[in-house]
Parts: C-alpha cells; sequence; structure tokens
C-alpha cells in the first residue's frame, strides 16, 4: 500500500462498523409489512426473528427464503441454529443464512458446533 492510499484506508476503516452492518442489513431484510403483503399472494409467508436476525420464508419457489442480521445485536447459540433449521425444514426448503463479515463470532462457533459447512 502507498503513502497516498493510507490515509483512504483508514477512512474506510473507521467508516465501516457495526452499526453500519446492521443499516446495511436492514436493507436487505423484510419486515411484518413486507410479509404481510407476500401474504396476499402467498398465503404461506411467514418470518421469524432468531438471534436478532429475520428469518423469512414466502412459498417454496420464492428466491430470498434466508436469514439476514443474525450475530449483529446478540450472540448466537446453537439452539438458534436449531431453529433455523426448523424454520425452513418445516417448510421444505434448503436453510441459507446470509452472514455479515461484522457478526458476532459466535455465530461461525455455532456453525461449527452444527458441522454446517459454508459455500465456497
Amino acid at each position: 500500500m502507498t503513502a497516498s492510499q493510507q490515509p483512504a484506508f483508514a477512512e474506510v476503516r473507521d467508516f465501516v462498523n457495526l452499526n453500519f452492518a446492521r443499516h446495511l442489513e436492514s436493507a436487505e431484510t423484510l419486515t411484518a409489512d413486507h410479509v404481510s403483503s407476500l401474504q396476499r399472494f402467498t398465503p404461506e409467508a411467514t418470518a421469524e426473528v432468531i438471534a436478532g436476525g429475520t428469518a423469512v420464508f414466502a412459498g417454496k419457489a420464492y428466491p430470498a427464503n434466508q436469514v439476514v442480521g443474525m450475530g449483529l445485536y446478540s450472540a448466537v447459540t446453537s439452539g438458534d441454529i436449531d431453529r433455523v433449521e426448523d424454520f425452513y425444514r418445516s417448510r421444505g426448503v434448503a436453510c441459507e443464512i446470509v452472514v455479515s463479515p461484522l457478526a458476532d463470532r459466535s455465530l461461525r462457533e455455532s456453525f461449527a458446533a452444527a458441522d454446517i459447512a459454508s459455500p465456497s
């Protein structure tokens, strides 16, 4: 890194923090109002907050059945991972968790404890 690049990197490092990550993740999270709207087309649409993240199911063909925001507001336990798996398994779809690099390390540790493979 050259000397002229260092100040810009420091500014980015100071700008990207947990609050910024929460804000970005919230833009990708469906709210209760969104789910209500989805229910007009897919009555089985639902959402559940798990470990600070929102798990959304909007039908088997919905492309964004996923959890967003886990670990950004609290630690994650293996019980939380079990709840996510149960939420999606009971609806017959794969479990997908969007992981922020700034999520609590307990999220990654819970994956390891549950022997969950992350995509490469």
